[in-house]
């Protein structure tokens, strides 16, 4: 089957096919370009599989795009749940965020406005945040966030592309805080132990250089010192200059307020938030970018950089060029450090890819890759990578795929020679 949005049902007439020996050509348009989310809510006395996505740039310039659900309990016979607009909302970008609040007692759908697509400096556009009913697509709560028509030094708009991140802290089912990051560079969070009508957005973070974040932040919860920790980085935006020097960012949640652990970045960024010297544990070239959503598995977060564009509408155009994959320990002494080592077993701050990567790396299963050459057991968790390309021929080494995936090559070059999609599947009783 396949669903087409109810606003979108009248764009259809504008994807005409023409001969291009006459004159004719397939006039591209963009309909639903998002990337959904599923979840498994309750609601109406029965678990139910909801399905949200957006339409990224939808309707286009002057248009308002969705975000619309799905019931699609049963896979052979989805059901439409609705779709919901607003005034202030642009091209639809922001992956939803399903979630289970405590006051009241339901399941919601977070996103945020995304790009401003009006073209209108006079009309402030993409700057509200939005708290849906995911049953009924009732709208619970708004948010503006920040003022209207912010832009930075840089040109850049204050807008909501990037996704939002929840933490259930106790782990009782309900999710207890949201955050998400904005094209000025900052955090915000909202505290969902309260009742909603009393829910507050709070800037906890913002970066010195009003750089932007794209990218939806990983959040943890650390038991040991009941501390929520965010990582994400910065530069991810067309209009972020390709001769700054960007950060990414571990931010410690306190009740004392947000504290910044350890960062990636220059000395500068370093200086202007007042940052002691221990906590710089690295930094970027000029002109690297977090464009990818940082990814945690067992205490070590992965981030993956790029140079220049990726945003081109013709994807040929902005992958040339390398890009970069690092991995950090989040907790202990090595806090900060590179969880990456050469075959040789000495750290390594970074691994290069033979092409630019979009999106961060997928953790696979563990195996004991050395068993079969006689060596002693050892276990390595592979990671898969995206790749718009496959590698230059002659380029790939002659090592086995797991030794490829799971270790450098010399000099730290990863070469991408496998993926596959992993699926988590859980249970709810």
């Amino acid at each position: 089957w396949a669903f087409i949005p109810h606003n979108l049902l009248y764009k259809l007439r504008r994807m005409r096919i023409k001969d291009p020996d006459c004159g004719y050509y397939l006039n591209h348009e963009f309909f639903v370009d998002g990337t959904p989310a599923i979840a498994d809510v309750y609601f109406n006395g029965a678990w139910r599989t909801v399905l949200v996505c957006g339409q990224g740039p939808g309707w286009g310039k002057n248009q308002k795009c969705y975000y619309f659900a799905l019931d699609v309990t049963n896979p052979l016979d989805p059901k439409p749940l609705w779709e919901f607009t607003d005034y202030y909302m642009g091209e639809t970008w922001s992956v939803p965020k399903i979630a289970r609040i405590k006051s009241p007692d339901k399941w919601v759908v977070f996103f945020g406005s995304g790009y401003d697509n009006d073209y209108n400096p006079k009309v402030a556009i993409g700057h509200y945040f939005y708290v849906v009913d995911v049953a009924t697509g009732e709208l619970l709560k708004s948010f503006k966030v920040g003022k209207d028509l912010e832009v930075s030094k840089y040109g850049i708009q204050n807008t909501l592309p990037g996704s939002p991140e929840t933490i259930d802290k106790n782990k009782d089912g309900y999710d207890d805080a949201v955050y998400f990051g904005d094209l000025l560079g900052r955090i915000w969070k909202i505290d969902l132990s309260l009742n909603y009508t009393n829910w507050e957005v709070k800037k906890i973070y913002e970066d010195p250089f009003n750089f932007p974040i794209f990218t939806k932040p990983a959040v943890i919860y650390s038991a040991l010192d009941q501390t929520v920790r965010l990582y994400f980085g910065t530069g991810g935006d067309d209009k972020a200059p390709n001769s700054s020097i960007y950060s990414f960012v571990a931010l410690a949640d306190t009740d004392q307020g947000a504290i910044v652990e350890w960062y990636l970045g220059s000395e500068d960024f370093g200086k202007s938030l007042k940052l002691t010297p221990e906590k710089q544990k690295g930094t970027f070239v000029i002109g690297e970018k977090v464009w990818a959503d940082p990814v945690i598995i067992e205490r070590t977060i992965y981030i993956a950089t790029l140079e220049g564009s990726i945003e081109s509408i013709n994807p040929c155009k902005s992958t040339v060029g390398k890009g970069k994959i690092y991995a950090r320990y989040t907790l202990g002494n090595q806090m900060g450090g590179s969880a990456l080592m050469s075959s040789q077993g000495d750290a390594i701050n970074f691994m290069e890819t033979l092409q630019k990567v979009r999106s961060a790396v997928t953790v696979g299963s563990i195996k004991d890759i050395r068993s079969q050459s006689g060596q002693p057991p050892m276990n390595f968790r592979e990671v898969f990578i995206q790749s718009f390309t496959q590698p230059t021929p002659g380029s790939e080494p002659p090592y086995p795929p797991s030794q490829v995936l799971a270790q450098p090559i010399s000099p730290n070059v990863l070469v991408i020679k496998e993926w596959r999609e992993i699926y988590k599947i859980q249970r709810i009783k």
